[in-house]
């Protein structure tokens, strides 16, 4: 018996235990590299004892039952030089950098996949997405399944907009990365990243979870650390009777992308349609720090009402110019320095008609006016930003300064003829702060925010009796300061957050209205408050379940002025919710979420009226609106990379009461808005999803999207409680394709429905139908045809529908690779006018508005 016992412990002191040796690699510059083969072997050896791949951060791990003497790691990727790392005794993770080089194919034809996965990274192939007119980055990234772009250049992935947009892994431009889409040239462009979830904050990469996910953007070897850009020059005219009006159309990028600077910058000038400002609007992303910003609302209206089914281009007069500097300098591994000046001036012209209804219970109120007007709004934007993100250590720090200038000159024909000039300045100035420090399972975290804003502004109003003017000036000062004290133990970590927020607001204003007797009409406001708030959060964290449960208390202490009466309010709000993520397989995800709200809002403190338009006036509330809400939604998600397949579904849910409504009334020729005190309720529950597929013959790309909502809401109509329901429903489908190589085509269609009635009334339905062919014919090189169709089957009236149909016609001559010769003609059947319908709340506005009539316009596009 003793024997067999020595037996077998010699025996089992004989056979090694299994272990693991974990590490990471990295690129040159410090940036994860997903998708690495690491094999270990013997030394002299080929054959591979244990094998992995990195995942989507660079990490990999791999399981061994061999004696680590004499054992090497070998690492391998194509377009980057194979290394490899000898075992030493008593250490079990390693880290690489592995260097880029050329791989030499010979004789040998590679068909990439168009899209392929890798851990949570979905790389696009540029090259399978993109045709040959194209001439920015967001032209192909459309035609992307999974990604949508929208006009503003805000970029989604499955429905959710990214939170973060970098450059070969740094993140140099923020929220204003359509500068970047619409500047870059996709010949430069080898793939385009998403990765999925992504949470931008390494010290917290493992912890805390995002919903969201970030676009890197992959250039070619020869784009790299030189200089590379694009131009566009051109000349036309505007056939305008009954004479014709220049045109003229300059922009320009110059940029370069290297290993530790990075540079982007672009100037524009046109008046041939689309805005040279657009590219520099910002886009939001995701959330900053933890307390709740405030900014301050506009007192009225500053831009001329456009039509919005339309591109700009096809409607927009006026010039716009725009200048723009981004630059980003890594002082050292994982430390970046940035800055950004933009300047734009942007003028808009407008002509057009509307019959504004606003629905009451006995009688309707109907304006009918024509107007012309013309804005010009100018901004001048500035920041700096320091950002180090370790796995350690997490400090950012930015400092915003802007300044707008908006005026409004609008001229009114129709029911209340009149003019107004509006003007409003503003300035405003912001610092963001944010730091977190993790040793082990413990982390401190500090927010800090800082906001001034100032906006002084004057509207005039001549030709209804005596002069009406309204003199406002606003001011506000706004600092939030949070602190986390966090504890990781396996899957849970806990999280618990005190902050206090602080605002001091302003508001004066004057206004002088002859013809109606109301009281107030001036305002001497001011609102102070301190806002401690504590946010304990819980979370799980599993390989395929991530669960989240936040309780947010705040008790807001309001000190409120309004003339010479001062009163306090120190309410207590409770926001509890909870979301769910469930990864059943690699493929399919499932979320839900579900929050209660149990708070306060601020429902404009402002006793006096404010004149928002020529025969609008609004008045705020004098106390603070209890909104008690329960909201909740689920959703699913599917993708298959290697099919490029990508779906997404979600149901929302929202029931809410309030104990403010909104009030509407009539008296004399004015309609007068305010909240008033009585509960109210209102719901509201949406089905939206999408579906896109691409397909390898014609190199094609299908998109289905469609969403359903249908909300219930109350409002106080000539002191009478009126409850309303509004029904929508869109579809819309595209397809582009690239059957031939002398032929490519893009399809789009769309529906949208909606109806709008009192509860216990048919109401008013709305229908618009839209559909746009876009080919581009190619009868032999340099030469190609561009040829772009839309049609519009609009309502301009109840019970009248038109149909508006516009052609564009294009010759493009392409001598060389990097050059094009251009001859557009736009709006060939000359059409003037484009109308439709709008309904909203207990509102149905009937619009007619001049477009751009046929124009021609030659240019010249180089890229180098």
């Amino acid at each position: 018996m003793v024997r067999s016992l020595l037996l077998i412990l010699s025996l089992a002191l004989t056979i090694p235990a299994i272990a693991q040796i974990t590490g990471e690699t990295l690129e040159e510059d410090g940036q994860p590299l997903p998708g690495v083969l690491v094999t270990l072997r013997k030394a002299a050896s080929r054959r591979a004892l244990s094998f992995g791949r990195s995942d989507s951060d660079g990490r990999f791990a791999i399981e061994y039952d061999h004696p680590t003497e004499g054992l090497w790691l070998h690492f391998r990727m194509l377009s980057f030089r194979e290394d490899s790392i000898r075992l030493i005794q008593g250490k079990s993770h390693y880290l690489i950098r592995l260097r880029e080089e050329v791989t030499e194919l010979r004789e040998v034809t590679v068909t990439a996949e168009p899209i392929r996965a890798e851990g949570d990274t979905i790389r696009y192939l540029v090259s399978n997405f993109s045709q040959i007119q194209d001439k920015s980055l967001a032209d192909v990234l459309k035609r992307m399944p999974g990604i949508e772009v929208g006009e503003s250049g805000q970029i989604k992935y499955q429905g959710v907009s990214i939170n973060r947009f970098y450059i070969e892994g740094r993140d140099m431009l923020g929220g204003r990365y359509g500068v970047a889409t619409t500047s870059i040239n996709p010949e430069d462009v080898g793939s385009v990243e998403v990765m999925e979830n992504h949470q931008p904050i390494k010290a917290i990469r493992d912890i805390e979870f995002s919903h969201n996910a970030a676009v890197n953007i992959r250039l070619k070897e020869d784009a790299k650390s030189r200089w590379v850009g694009t131009a566009t020059l051109g000349a036309g005219i505007l056939t305008e009777k009954p004479s014709v009006t220049p045109l003229w159309e300059g922009k320009g990028s110059l940029m370069r992308f290297g290993k530790d600077r990075q540079i982007l910058a672009t100037i524009g000038s046109t008046n041939a349609g689309r805005a040279a400002t657009l590219a520099t609007r910002e886009v939001t992303l995701g959330t900053g720090g933890r307390g709740s910003g405030y900014t301050l609302p506009y007192p009225f209206s500053l831009t001329l009402p456009t039509p919005t089914q339309l591109d700009e281009e096809r409607y927009r007069r006026g010039p716009t110019h725009s200048l723009s500097v981004n630059g980003l300098r890594g002082l050292k591994e994982e430390v970046d320095l940035t800055g950004r000046l933009i300047l734009t001036d942007r003028t808009d012209l407008s002509r057009g008609s509307s019959r504004m209804t606003y629905f009451f219970k006995d009688e309707d109120k109907i304006i009918v006016s024509e107007e012309e007007g013309r804005s010009r709004n100018s901004e001048l934007a500035m920041d700096a930003g320091l950002l180090i993100n370790k796995s350690a250590l997490y400090l950012s720090d930015k400092l915003s300064g802007r300044l707008l200038w908006r005026d409004l000159t609008l001229d009114t024909r129709g029911t209340m003829p009149n003019g107004r000039d509006v003007s409003l300045r503003r300035q405003e100035v912001s610092n963001n702060l944010s730091l977190i420090l993790r040793q082990g399972s413990h982390r401190y975290g500090l927010d800090s925010q800082v906001r001034w804003e100032r906006q002084p502004g004057l509207m005039t109003i001549t030709g209804i009796g005596d002069d009406r003017h309204q003199e406002i000036s606003s001011e506000m000062l706004y600092s939030s300061t949070s602190t986390d004290l966090s504890l990781t133990r396996g899957i849970l970590d806990l999280t618990g957050t005190i902050g206090l927020s602080t605002l001091h607001r302003t508001l004066r204003s004057d206004l002088t209205l002859p013809d109606l007797s109301i009281t107030p009409a001036d305002n001497r406001l001011t609102v102070d408050y301190i806002r401690p708030y504590i946010v304990p959060r819980l979370s799980l964290r599993t390989e395929s379940l991530e669960a989240l449960l936040s309780i947010p208390i705040d008790k807001t202490c309001y000190r409120v002025t309004d003339h010479e009466e001062t009163r306090q309010i120190s309410p207590i709000s409770l926001r509890p919710s909870l979301r769910v993520d469930l990864e059943a397989t690699r493929r399919l995800s499932l979320s839900g979420d579900l929050s209660y709200s149990n708070g306060y809002e601020e429902a404009g403190w402002e006793s006096g009226y404010l004149l928002t338009s020529y025969y609008a006036l609004t008045r705020g509330a004098s106390e603070l609106n209890h909104r008690r809400s329960l909201s909740g939604g689920i959703g699913t998600e599917y993708r298959n990379p290697l099919q490029a397949l990508f779906t997404h579904l979600d149901l929302r849910y929202l029931n809410y009461r309030n104990s403010l409504i909104q009030g509407r009334t009539l008296q004399g020729d004015y309609l007068l808005s305010r909240m008033t005190p009585m509960e109210s309720r209102g719901s509201l529950i949406s089905v939206g999803g999408s579906i896109s597929k691409g397909l390898s013959p014609w190199r094609t790309t299908l998109v289905l999207k469609g969403q359903y909502t249908l909300g219930r809401q109350e409002m106080l109509l000539k002191e009478m409680l009126n409850a309303f329901r509004l029904r929508g429903l869109s579809l819309s489908g595209s397809a582009s394709a690239h059957p031939a190589s002398w032929i490519s085509l893009t399809y789009d269609v769309g529906l949208d429905l909606s109806r709008l009635a009192l509860e216990g009334e048919q109401g008013r339905l709305r229908r618009d139908f839209a559909q746009s062919l876009e080919l581009v014919l190619i009868p032999g090189t340099p030469w190609r045809i561009e040829l772009t169709g839309d049609h519009y089957y609009n309502e301009i009236a109840r019970g009248m529908r038109k149909n508006y149909f516009l052609l564009d016609l294009g010759l493009v001559y392409s001598p060389r690779s990097r050059l094009e010769v251009s001859l557009q003609a736009r709006n060939l059947l000359n059409n003037r006018v484009y109308g439709y319908t709008l309904l909203s709340s207990l509102t149905a506005q009937t619009i007619a508005y001049e477009i751009r009539p046929m124009e021609i316009l030659a240019s010249l596009f180089f890229h180098f």
